[in-house]
């Protein structure tokens, strides 16, 4: 079973990305895990001993910042492939302090995330 982890902190946002992975995986078995918040997720990943094979995370959190986030997986989960999904391009430099497969920007979700998204990766 392929586990996936979307982090957003826009009930939209974590909406439609879920829809978007749903419809792209629809002939894979997946279990979603949805967080809006980094504390939540890292809490999840702990007390539950969830561990994602794929990381959809947000960037702007609220409080939190989805770089120092998939930071910490990076540490805590070496094996899970990182999407950066974001409103705002200027964070494009920024999210190479943390290792990641792929950045995103929301206005191009639905090509990025898309038919044939996962398969690039493998999947």
């Amino acid at each position: 079973m392929l586990k996936i982890a979307i982090c957003d902190d826009n009930e939209q946002h974590l909406q439609y990305t879920t829809s978007l992975v749903k419809k792209e995986l629809a002939s894979h078995l997946i279990e979603i895990m949805l967080f809006f918040d980094a504390e939540q997720m890292l809490k999840t990943i702990d007390t539950e001993k969830k561990s994602p094979d794929i990381a959809i995370l947000d960037i702007v959190l609220g409080k939190d910042n989805g770089i120092e986030l998939a930071k910490q997986l990076n540490q805590l989960l070496p094996g899970c492939k990182i999407i950066f999904l974001t409103g705002y391009a200027d964070y494009a430099s920024a999210s190479y302090e943390a290792d990641h497969i792929w950045f995103v920007l929301k206005s191009a979700s639905e090509t990025y995330l898309g038919p044939g998204c996962f398969s690039r990766f493998g999947l």
